[in-house]
């Protein structure tokens, strides 16, 4: 549906205003911007992270491996870690695209969000799995590599999501966007973790009191809970990446895809 050419230049003026906005902003303009757009999105985000993640979650809980006791009950867990992360990464995709266009002055829907993270889910996992890799291989040789290398390449979903690259150029666009604020990088990203797993340790604390009282239902609900409350840092997360990306946008897509200087 084509925009009304009458709202459409004070659209635009507010677009570039919000941009302004979060590139200009420091650590605490992020926080307050991360809140204000979760809230007023609240039921869009808390949607796409229950809608989402739900599944997992009931299934696990009814169907799930007990709390492991041994190795082998361990090792039977990694399916269940592996699942939520995909999950998670979803959700990661759909948020990152609502609070993208939240900046830019539009108000997208549940199934655009759902869509746009169904899209690009295959190329975030291929994403996903070479990160991995990279990290891993850089810890083989020394586990400082591989920890440096874990912050450079954090922003990689968030270029899959929002730049559209994935593999190799969404990992070389993440490591030229965190180079130069590898620092700031770690203290945001930590600051924006102790925000949400302060609550969640709670959550997860209040049902190992209850232990076996706590019946299958709840268990679901605190679930969720954890999943809608970790939605702030998905929120926070993809600010850090835009903050960063809105100074050095034009010229890392360039390098991304190898035409810089063409």
């Amino acid at each position: 549906m084509p925009k009304d050419p009458m709202t459409q230049p004070t659209q635009e003026k507010v677009t570039q205003a919000n941009i302004h906005q979060v590139r200009d902003a420091d650590l605490r303009g992020l926080m307050a911007i991360s809140l204000q757009i979760y809230m007023t999105r609240f039921p869009l985000i808390a949607g796409v992270a229950v809608l989402i993640n739900l599944p997992v979650n009931i299934y696990f809980t009814l169907y799930g491996p007990p709390q492991p006791q041994s190795l082998s009950e361990s090792l039977a867990v990694y399916p269940y870690i592996v699942t939520a992360s995909l999950f998670t990464l979803l959700a990661a995709l759909a948020i990152a695209y609502v609070v993208e266009l939240t900046i830019y002055a539009e108000r997208p829907t549940m199934n655009e969000a759902i869509n746009h993270a169904l899209v690009h889910w295959l190329p975030a996992i291929g994403t996903f799995l070479l990160t991995l890799a990279v990290i891993f291989t850089g810890s083989l040789l020394f586990i400082l590599p591989g920890l440096a290398l874990s912050i450079y390449l954090f922003f990689d979903m968030y270029v899959v999501s929002l730049r559209d690259l994935a593999l190799a150029p969404a990992l070389r666009y993440s490591l030229r966007l965190v180079q130069g604020h590898w620092w700031q990088t770690v203290g945001r990203v930590l600051f924006v973790l102790f925000l949400v797993i302060t609550p969640t340790l709670y959550i997860d604390f209040s049902m190992g009191v209850a232990g076996n009282r706590i019946g299958q239902p709840a268990a679901i609900l605190y679930g969720t809970l954890q999943d809608v409350i970790y939605a702030f840092a998905l929120v926070a997360f993809t600010l850090l990446f835009l903050n960063l990306d809105y100074r050095k946008h034009d010229r890392l897509l360039e390098e991304a895809n190898g035409t810089a200087g063409a």
